[in-house]
């Protein structure tokens, strides 16, 4: 039986416009207004507008029902798929297709973000 774990690595997949590219006051932690960061880093760590922007990292912590991981994200990223990358991975997670949905920045760490799990048979939409 295949179980998510600390360490495992995760991705979230982003499109943005131009409208609702990242700013100063989007990518700032919960505990901030805004964010001192400028338009090029910015650009270099979120990505461009009208791309596919894949942001990874790794599983902090797994609980009964979501998942914490430190990906850079903004808002508005809520509802992204998190996915766990098929490279550079424990045993553990060779050939498993899982998929959470990516919630949000942690209400009180910084650091982290959720994912909610998703239950039940999820079909393998990934063709060989």
């Amino acid at each position: 039986l295949f179980q998510l774990e600390k360490g495992q690595k995760v991705g979230i997949a982003v499109i943005f416009t131009n409208n609702s590219r990242p700013t100063a006051a989007t990518v700032a932690s919960c505990r901030e207004e805004e964010k001192k960061i400028s338009e090029d880093d910015l650009r270099d760590i979120f990505g461009k507008p009208g791309k596919v922007n894949i942001y990874t990292e790794e599983i902090n912590y797994v609980g009964e029902r979501h998942i914490e991981y430190d990906i850079n994200s903004f808002t508005s990223c809520s509802g992204a798929i998190v996915f766990l990358l098929d490279k550079g991975q424990p045993e553990s997670v060779i050939s498993e297709r899982r998929w959470q949905i990516h919630a949000g920045a942690h209400p009180f760490l910084n650091s982290r973000n959720m994912g909610f799990k998703l239950h039940g048979n999820i079909p393998n939409l990934v063709t060989e």
